[in-house]
């Protein structure tokens, strides 16, 4: 395991003690047993890929984020009324609920694989320049699956409310946007809490991993159903002066919240 992976899983083990710390009162004779209300305090602990966040109030990721949050009541009503009447079901939530339905089908870790799998196979990678004409735009699930193409952050959208839609809670679910040092660009994945592990479900891969566990991103967002967080992430190796991704990655408290992401 490298030194950076060490000290992330570290950093995990060491926030778990502390939330268990504080369920059990330290040992106190006195504490209560380890009952519902710790068990969410040690659900919580910490975000994906970090130890701490800083909630965000403003900025371009915020808008986007927010405009999303607010369209998303419509199209779970649209998929409500399917579930009603399939024959007046727009194409486009008949393809978003078979996706839905399909995952059902299974259980446990093997619904997200089969969420992460239908939606990367569903949706062609395409840019929003492309699609719309402008640099960026983040689109709803229905939106999304009506063009049946859309880049990172729409994949991500996707997962977000399907895993939803199977009954994972929204403390569990989460949009993490990083910077990816391997292929130089700002990224968007969606992310999941099973096990007490935050897993992570990109677009660029069928294989779901361990926030932990990919040493190429920067953690840089979290984005909650009610928020938008900047994210204080374990301690990295600085690269070489040399290296060509020097300067790139830079440190998170230089980086504003209106940072232009072009997802």
């Amino acid at each position: 395991m490298s030194n950076e992976l060490y000290v992330r899983k570290l950093l995990s083990i060491l926030a778990i003690a502390l939330a268990l710390c504080v369920g059990f009162l330290c040992g106190n004779a006195n504490a209560a047993p380890l009952g519902a209300a710790t068990l969410s305090a040690f659900q919580g602990v910490a975000e994906p890929f970090g130890i701490g966040t800083s909630e965000l109030r403003h900025g371009g990721l915020f808008r986007k984020w927010r405009a999303i949050t607010r369209a998303l009541p419509r199209e779970i009503e649209i998929i409500a009324q399917c579930r009603d009447d399939m024959d007046a079901c727009p194409d486009e939530a008949r393809r978003f609920i078979t996706v839905i339905d399909k995952a059902m089908t299974h259980r446990g870790y093997a619904q997200i694989a089969e969420i992460n799998r239908t939606i990367n196979l569903n949706i062609r990678p395409m840019d929003d320049l492309t699609l719309y004409g402008v640099n960026e735009r983040w689109t709803t699930p229905l939106v999304t699956f009506a063009n049946g193409a859309g880049d990172c952050e729409d994949y991500a959208i996707a997962k977000y409310v399907a895993l939803r839609q199977i009954g994972i809670p929204e403390s569990d679910l989460r949009l993490v946007v990083v910077y990816d040092r391997n292929a130089k660009e700002h990224h968007a994945v969606a992310s999941v809490r099973y096990g007490g592990r935050w897993l992570i479900l990109d677009n660029r891969s069928l294989a779901i991993q361990e926030d932990v566990e990919i040493a190429q991103f920067d953690p840089m967002f979290v984005l909650g159903s009610q928020s938008v967080k900047r994210l204080a992430a374990a301690p990295r190796k600085s690269a070489p002066a040399n290296s060509d991704t020097a300067g790139i990655a830079k440190p998170m408290a230089s980086i504003a919240p209106e940072t232009p992401f072009l997802l």
